[in-house]
């Protein structure tokens, strides 16, 4: 199994915590964890195929869905597919959205 690799192109805003681009090669994953009350992170899949682990759901991911991971939601990400996967993954702050539209 390959390493994943991660390139953070935007830290901690104040409007999102980061926004790192991610390449997940075949037969890799990102684990299963949960994340805490205070954040919500976005996959957004660039290129590749996939399956998530979405509080408890399987559902498979390719090129151009966006996945939406809750605060204090479980979710994990398997690259099934034969070729890598890139995504963009977002962190933002729960009540960062409220925040930018006031």
């Amino acid at each position: 199994m390959r390493s994943i690799l991660t390139s953070r192109v935007v830290g901690a805003t104040g409007s999102v915590n980061f926004i790192d681009l991610t390449v997940v090669p075949s037969g890799s994953d990102i684990g299963v964890h949960t994340h805490a009350d205070d954040n919500e992170e976005i996959y957004v899949v660039v290129s590749g195929t996939a399956t998530m682990m979405v509080d408890g759901r399987r559902i498979a991911v390719s090129a151009g869905d966006v996945v939406v991971n809750r605060p204090g939601g479980t979710h994990g990400l398997w690259n099934t597919g034969a070729e890598e996967l890139r995504l963009v993954v977002i962190e933002v702050p729960v009540g960062a959205r409220s925040r930018a539209g006031s």
